[in-house]
């Protein structure tokens, strides 16, 4: 498993923040620009009982309630053999599997089906030779 990506929205002084992540990152800067913030959107989106307490107003950006919250995580898993991965797949397989069949039973299908048709209108349009050199 490996970070890619972090997007938080309306989250304490963030209003809108998107940063590319790894698995080994350094934070620094001045003091009162949002690291301890930053930091504590991951504890709130990975830590289960940091979500059972309530947001308060101050939680969110210029305490604008009005807003959602969203926290965005991307990761990749395509590293079958990371234990991290084994376990984040056993607890997504029924989103992972849902996926796996809309990609494989609609999207392909569908594309392969504009291919067909798109080709079978060329065909319709075109003459003999210039379907003797398209081939």
């Amino acid at each position: 498993m490996r970070f890619k990506s972090i997007e938080i929205i309306n989250f304490r002084n963030f209003d809108v923040l998107q940063v590319e992540i790894g698995n080994k990152n350094v934070f620094f800067g001045m003091n009162d620009i949002g690291k301890t913030n930053f930091l504590f959107a991951l504890r709130y989106l990975f830590d289960r009982d940091m979500r059972k307490r309530d947001l308060i107003d101050s939680d969110f950006h210029k305490r604008n309630v009005s807003k959602n919250i969203e926290m965005l995580v991307c990761i990749e898993i395509t590293d079958s053999e990371s234990p991290d991965t084994q376990k984040l797949r056993a607890k997504l397989k029924g989103a992972i599997g849902s996926l796996y069949v809309l990609f494989c039973c609609i999207i392909v299908p569908l594309i392969i089906f504009i291919i067909f048709i798109r080709l079978w209108i060329f065909f319709l349009n075109s003459s003999w030779r210039s379907i003797y050199e398209f081939i």
